[in-house]
């Protein structure tokens, strides 16, 4: 799907998907819903944690970017250590 500067794209309910950017620049993205999905959720949650993503979505991923000429800054840890924390704007 084409995007760009405040594109917006509202896949239909229960439509399993996930967000990669094989762009220069970084992107964000953000996820409105009812609050009452969030509410005492838990563990549960509507999205694919990194350590139980299969591996093959990973190496389509870095495939894709080395047709960039570029490569994944995820570090291996995330894709192992489900408590991993990220430093966010933090210098790292």
């Amino acid at each position: 799907c084409p995007w760009g500067e405040a594109a917006v794209f509202t896949p239909p309910g229960g439509w399993y998907h996930q967000h990669f950017n094989l762009g220069t620049e970084p992107a964000r993205y953000l996820k409105f819903g009812h609050l009452p999905q969030f509410a005492g959720a838990g563990d549960y949650r509507h999205q694919i944690e990194y350590p139980d993503e299969a591996p093959k979505v990973r190496e389509y991923f870095e495939a894709e970017l080395g047709k960039r000429g570029r490569e994944s800054l995820m570090p291996d840890v995330v894709y192992e250590d489900r408590d991993y924390e990220w430093s966010y704007g933090d210098g790292d």
